[in-house]
């Protein structure tokens, strides 16, 4: 479970910077962040117990989300998986952070 929370604190700490590096005024922030992480919530069934469903066709756009890969391994460990079960949503979690910061960061040292 602690791997899974880190990773998941890296996805969405990845984010952050991501968002950080898209405003251009510091009050911005605030606004994109929650429009943002709504936008994931929905897609990515945080707010709907255990369905992306409703997505239809469309559902492969939950897999773009932080929330998805998130929920879905600790959904796994709920019901008794183990470290073997979550390792994709670790990899997964762990890439989308990395990519994340380093976009982030990029574009704050371009600007």
């Amino acid at each position: 479970m602690l791997l899974l929370i880190l990773a998941s604190v890296t996805g969405a700490t990845g984010l952050g910077v991501l968002i950080a590096s898209l405003v251009k005024e510091p009050e911005q922030l605030s606004s994109y962040g929650v429009a943002v992480l709504m936008v994931m919530g929905v897609l990515g069934g945080t707010f709907f117990f255990g369905s992306t469903d409703f997505l239809g066709s469309a559902r492969f756009l939950s897999m773009l989300t932080i929330n998805y890969w998130g929920k879905e391994g600790f959904t796994t460990l709920v019901f008794g998986g183990g470290l073997s079960d979550i390792a994709l949503n670790l990899a997964v979690l762990l890439l989308m952070g990395v990519v994340f910061f380093v976009i982030g960061v990029w574009r704050l040292a371009a600007a």
